[in-house]
């Protein structure tokens, strides 16, 4: 399978975003995949994996035409984990619309945008404004194109509905529509061709014997390698200094997660999750890993007896944190043999949001060590 990667920084228009997002473009043989996001979050490996299940399950199928997989993360869960797909055959350009109202003020013939509800707009140049942004091709071929929007994309959804498109390729333009999605910003929605919502709703959550075929096959993370050694997770953080000796990483079978960790190369699974959202980790005087299915919980995972036989495995810890903050990673690093301090790093500047403390030993989450902390801060003279 040919693999080729590109790498954008991109600005997208103010509907869809108020800061710089990163544009990541995979192709698998004749399938791309561009993956839109904030940061460099671990569903990254996740758009990877579908892409290499994408190819496979189009070379299975001898199709070998092109097909576009566009997955927009929503890091911010603006759509509250709910997931929004588009299908057609064609082009893969879409729109951003944005609707504003003309603002003047009092003896000045200037005026000012103030953006509005849709349901507010009029067809009237005078006191409206409809702005229209064209969200490019990739290229100007035709090919199936499947759009999601979403803070975590489904695999075996994914593959559903892909299945669907290349069985029916030269049905889908006659079932196209056109469809919208709301954004972020007031007033403004994504116009895009797609078949019918109903249809996709049911395709997605019915699974042809072909599809679970094709994912019975182990699909394994991308590990980003610098110099051989050692590896490096997106966040930066080390994951392993000598591959003969322990790592962590983490593969899809029956579109599930499967993290596990190798230890004189020998792989043991940890757990099976639906998604997994980090993994930290550490080396200290026992072999942890940490991994969070989603931005509000961990489990750790302790080495015990050399991961031989067994191993001690934490409840979930739920994460105190409002879910409209925007992570960027969890971080974990090891204060003492059981203590470990535990940083939600915020989206946008990198900075903590918040500090927990977690007592392995008692398996317990303090979430108020940042008001200790403060506590005994200095206060500034009033």
């Amino acid at each position: 399978m040919k693999k080729f990667i590109l790498f954008f920084i991109i600005i997208f228009p103010l509907f869809v975003n108020a800061h710089q997002d990163r544009e990541f473009v995979y192709v698998y043989d004749n399938v791309t995949v561009r993956f839109r996001t904030g940061s460099y979050y671990e569903e990254i490996n996740n758009a990877k994996i579908i892409g290499k299940y994408a190819a496979l399950l189009s070379d299975s199928l001898n199709y070998n035409k092109p097909i576009f997989i566009d997955l927009i993360h929503d890091y911010g869960n603006y759509y509250q984990g709910k997931t929004y797909s588009y299908l057609n055959f064609g082009s893969d350009q879409y729109k951003g619309i944005v609707h504003y109202k003309k603002v003047y003020e009092s003896f000045v013939s200037d005026y000012s945008l103030e953006t509005i509800p849709i349901s507010e707009y009029r067809d009237d140049t005078l006191h409206y404004v409809k702005e229209e942004y064209i969200i490019d091709e990739i290229d100007h071929k035709e090919k199936i194109v499947l759009r999601q929007f979403s803070s975590h994309f489904d695999i075996t959804e994914t593959m559903n509905l892909l299945y669907f498109a290349i069985i029916n390729k030269s049905q889908l333009p006659n079932l196209t529509i056109q469809d919208t999605l709301s954004t972020i910003m007031e007033g403004s929605y994504y116009l895009l061709n797609s078949i019918p919502q109903f249809l996709i709703d049911s395709l997605k959550h019915t699974t042809p014997k072909f599809v679970e075929k094709i994912l019975q096959k182990r699909i394994y993370q991308d590990l980003e390698q610098i110099d051989n050694n050692p590896r490096f997770s997106y966040s930066g953080k080390i994951l392993f200094f000598d591959a003969s000796s322990f790592y962590s990483s983490f593969f899809s079978q029956n579109g599930k997660i499967m993290p596990f960790i190798c230890l004189d190369e020998t792989e043991i699974i940890l757990d099976t999750l639906n998604q997994i959202y980090a993994i930290n980790t550490l080396f200290n005087r026992e072999n942890i890993v940490f991994v969070s299915e989603t931005p509000y919980t961990f489990r750790m995972y302790k080495d015990f007896n050399n991961f031989n036989s067994e191993f001690y495995k934490s409840g979930i810890q739920t994460i105190p944190i409002d879910h409209s903050e925007i992570l960027s990673s969890i971080d974990v690093i090891s204060l003492d043999y059981d203590l470990y301090l535990i940083s939600l790093i915020r989206g946008i500047d990198r900075s903590p949001i918040k500090k927990l403390l977690y007592l392995s030993e008692d398996d317990l989450l303090i979430d108020s060590f940042d008001t200790y902390i403060d506590s005994y801060r200095k206060k500034e003279p009033e």
